[in-house]
């Protein structure tokens, strides 16, 4: 718009000065007149682009991020109405699934009541959903100072020291012994099945599952719709710690009907690949990356299931995409060598084993598959490819301070957490 407001005046004196020039014998500079010119009908059209972008695509953007009308109405009304108005608008709005929605309502309420407790717990937990730990822990953090014995007071307080990794088993047991106290609470419901994933993502083990889905199916049964992130996370439980993928669908589709995302689309194409349905598999990664373009973690989750399909090349692909946009991406190298030794190409795999182990070297799953690689090159008998494949197992657990990789089948191979050689592992 400034532009334009010097543009259009340079032009129109441009055109007075050559006319100028064009009736004096004595006076030069028609060259530079007309130069002006140009400059000033280029400072016109770029201006009136760079105006035309503004309404045709960042306002529209700027409004879908805004809430919608009815939703701006009720923030208003909140300068006027109670706190425990606001939280309970907040909590009709999570059940009905609007969780965008509740989540503006919470932050313009805790603007207005910064000290009231329910209402911080409120966003913290939206926020913890999402595992946005930069935003929940220090509402959290608000949320123990305000009231240490009180029921969110004291949720807040064990998850604050989940979230730091502290005392993983005992602290998940005092949370489960907390919701008993109040055991229909939908927030405290919320944040024990939230918790129980926490625990899986990070040690990889399912003592707690069955207690996440059962907290998430006593929620759903309270809440008509319930927000996207219920279903999102229920979904992941069901689909990869519980091994129910069928259960997960209904889920998976849920959320992608309530907030339409590469994060949850991606959740909905790992369940299909699950079930084999690869070819609405590869429609859900595709509409993913249309909504997240260049995202390196669904790239390279993509070519897993291209891996899965016999896909190979086109897995390569993508792990090369992903590589791109991320060369850090986690895993991309070992899925990339992974293909490649489908392949038979074992020296270009043992090259991508190294560079993730160069990035890191504390993989001991990346290690102990590359020493298995080697191994089964040299000997090129089935031993070898069996123990190669037994590390490309679904999951994997420490019992003892031993690694125990459990297969599809009933064998499974143990060893000692150590990264040795194959040779110390047992195939049984």
């Amino acid at each position: 718009v400034v532009g334009l407001l010097f543009a259009v005046p340079a032009v129109i004196c441009g055109h007075v000065a050559r006319r100028a020039l064009r009736k004096s014998e004595r006076v030069t500079g028609d060259g530079i007149a007309t130069a002006g010119l140009v400059f000033g009908y280029l400072a016109t059209v770029l201006s009136l682009f760079f105006l035309m972008f503004i309404l045709l695509a960042v306002m529209p953007l700027r409004m879908r991020s805004l809430p919608d009308r009815q939703l701006r109405t009720e923030i208003e009304s909140f300068r006027f109405a109670s706190a425990d108005n606001a939280y309970t608008k907040a909590i009709e709005h999570l059940k009905q699934g609007r969780q965008e929605a509740a989540e503006s309502l919470l932050d313009s309420a805790c603007q207005q009541y910064p000290n009231h407790q329910r209402l911080l717990f409120a966003k913290a937990a939206c926020a913890r959903s999402r595992f946005w730990m930069r935003l929940s822990t220090p509402l959290m953090t608000r949320v123990k100072q305000l009231s240490p014995q009180s029921i969110e007071g004291r949720c807040a307080s064990i998850i604050l020291e989940l979230d730091a990794g502290w005392d993983l088993v005992p602290n998940m047991v005092k949370l489960s012994a907390l919701l008993d106290e109040k055991p229909n609470d939908p927030l405290l419901l919320w944040m024990v099945a939230v918790q129980c994933r926490n625990y899986n993502k990070v040690t990889n083990g399912r003592r707690f599952s069955q207690k996440g889905a059962d907290c998430y199916r006593k929620l759903l049964e309270q809440w008509e719709v319930g927000p996207v992130l219920i279903h999102q996370t229920y979904a992941n439980i069901l689909a990869e710690e519980l091994d129910l993928p069928e259960q997960a669908l209904q889920h998976r589709r849920l959320a992608v009907q309530l907030e339409p995302a590469g994060w949850n689309y991606q959740g909905l194409a790992n369940t299909l690949t699950a079930l084999k349905r690869y070819d609405e598999a590869n429609a859900a990664f595709a509409k993913s990356l249309e909504l997240d373009p260049g995202d390196a973690h669904t790239l390279r989750v993509w070519a897993v299931s291209l891996h899965k399909q016999g896909r190979c090349e086109e897995a390569i692909a993508k792990c090369s995409m992903a590589l791109r946009h991320d060369p850090r991406e986690q895993r991309a190298w070992h899925v990339f060598g992974d293909v490649l030794v489908s392949l038979g190409r074992d020296e270009e795999a043992f090259a991508k084993y190294e560079k993730h182990l160069s990035i890191y070297p504390n993989d001991q799953d990346t290690r102990a598959t590359l020493d298995a690689a080697k191994q089964a090159t040299a000997l090129k008998d089935d031993v070898g490819r069996r123990r190669l494949a037994a590390l490309k197992a679904l999951r994997v657990e420490s019992v003892m301070g031993v690694s125990v990789y459990h297969l599809s089948s009933d064998k499974h191979i143990t060893g000692p957490r150590t990264g040795n050689p194959l040779s110390n592992y047992v195939l049984r």
